[in-house]
């Protein structure tokens, strides 16, 4: 079976190279027949009405292409079957993320790519079910950034250990720093792949007129929306599998930019004005709909505050400001993906605080508090204000001294709590905190001060 899914990649490959070398014959002629059309003043070239692909030219699809939706879809028996007798499973997944690697070796994708291009918004355009199983291949394809890091951390540590005890150490190096830069090359081509692939299945649906959207499920367009924004997730590194190369050579969009995100965005809001500036009611409503989860995951993605202003404790010296752990944030200026967040502040010697906003400005928020705020038995604290998941699964925040060996436990020493429902879980509440033994009421109030972004891009966020 295997032999045969890899002659059927080699089949689809050549077929869409013939086709696309055809498509260059038929546009030439297309765009030859429009100037003459000119000259004669009949009518506009048709190559300048359609942005030089011809508006009356319609490509013809390649029937050779709907095998790629057998061979990377999921969910195919050979893949996931089970015993009839038990739940374990006696399908073969690798066998299709291998069929993903070889259809890229093959250079299926950059044929692929220019493939989808030239008939985006036209009839000829795979499936919307064809598009869904070539985004869960691309997302797939994406190496994690664990094994990335480690097979760089693997050649560093060869190079160090073949560099003493070698006397060809340097060859040993040049060869290291050749196969990192391969990798680095690979890693990046895979990302630009994915990132083109999603690029054109998005141009694809702008482009569609309103009769042939009111023909489409719109349960399979959320679907193709949802597998595109896991795959912008991936690509932007903000579910923690990006392949990171941008750290490790030279690439144009570094995988750890959040700004990834914003083209996914950008489609998701124009897909939301095309739906309710239509004509057709259900599309309309179609698209508030779409408004509504719009909002509802920007306010999901927005940035944490760069601080909080702890004020009107009763234990005075956990009164001041509390700044995001700096640990936290990536060197553009966000916060890392997938961290708890964390706010810290140390009572110095004085009695002041060392607590100060990362670079950036308080965006408006009040200083720190002042030397004569803190009582001498705060001295040398550093307190942290943070979230902690409880055996219930509940996320609670604390403001505490937290335990340096075991932070997050019952050694931490807990001043006030706030038992958050799952609504509140995301950030630390303004009001509503509890006192602990070791606090002094009244509990304290909570303001938040400014946004953790590079500076200058406060107003840019979702």
């Amino acid at each position: 079976v295997e032999k045969s899914v890899r002659c059927s990649l080699q089949i689809v490959k050549d077929d869409l190279e013939a086709r696309i070398k055809l498509d260059k014959v038929v546009l030439r002629e297309a765009s030859a027949n429009a100037r003459k059309m000119g000259t004669k003043g009949d009518s506009p070239s048709d190559e300048d009405s359609s942005g030089g692909r011809g508006a009356a030219v319609v490509l013809p699809p390649t029937t050779t292409l709907q095998a790629l939706g057998h061979i990377f879809n999921k969910k195919k028996v050979y893949y996931k079957s089970t015993r009839q007798w038990s739940n374990s499973t006696m399908g073969m997944p690798e066998v299709r993320s291998h069929m993903i690697s070889v259809f890229r070796r093959l250079r299926g994708f950059q044929a692929l790519l220019q493939y989808l291009d030239r008939r985006a918004g036209t009839s000829s355009f795979p499936a919307m079910e064809l598009c869904k199983d070539l985004i869960s291949a691309a997302w797939e394809s994406i190496p994690s950034g664990s094994s990335s890091s480690s097979s760089s951390n693997n050649n560093t540590g060869n190079s160090t250990q073949n560099g003493g005890t070698n006397h060809g150490g340097e060859n040993q190096d040049g060869e290291t720093n050749a196969s990192t830069h391969s990798q680095s090359s690979k890693y990046q081509a895979i990302h630009n792949e994915a990132r083109n692939l999603a690029e054109a299945i998005m141009k694809h649906i702008l482009l569609l007129d309103e009769i042939t959207l009111k023909k489409m499920d719109a349960e399979t367009i959320k679907q193709i929306r949802i597998k595109l924004y896991m795959l912008y997730n991936r690509l932007s590194g903000a579910d923690g599998g990006s392949s990171r190369s941008g750290s490790r050579g030279s690439s144009n969009t570094d995988p750890e930019d959040p700004n990834l995100l914003k083209e996914f965005f950008t489609f998701w809001r124009s897909l939301a004005l095309k739906l309710i500036t239509s004509q057709s009611l259900p599309l309309k409503l179609w698209g508030w709909d779409t408004i509504v989860d719009i909002i509802t995951e920007s306010e999901r993605l927005a940035p944490p505050p760069r601080a909080f202003l702890v004020k009107g404790a009763g234990t005075s010296f956990i009164n001041g400001l509390y700044s995001f752990d700096t640990k936290r944030v990536m060197k553009n200026g966000y916060v890392r993906p997938n961290v708890e967040l964390q706010y810290h502040r140390r009572i110095c010697v004085d009695g002041g605080s060392s607590a100060t906003v990362a670079s950036g400005g308080t965006g408006g928020g009040k200083g720190p508090v002042a030397a004569s705020d803190a009582p001498p038995e705060g001295v040398g604290k550093t307190l942290t204000l943070f979230r902690c998941t409880m055996r219930s699964q509940h996320k609670w925040w604390f403001l505490s001294e937290a335990d340096v060996d075991q932070p997050g436990t019952d050694k931490d020493v807990d001043y006030y709590q706030h038992k958050s429902k799952r609504d509140e879980e995301g950030l630390p509440s303004a009001s509503g905190w509890l006192t602990c033994r070791a606090g002094a009421d009244p509990p304290p109030t909570l303001e938040a001060v400014g946004k953790l972004v590079p500076k200058g891009e406060e107003r840019e966020t979702l």
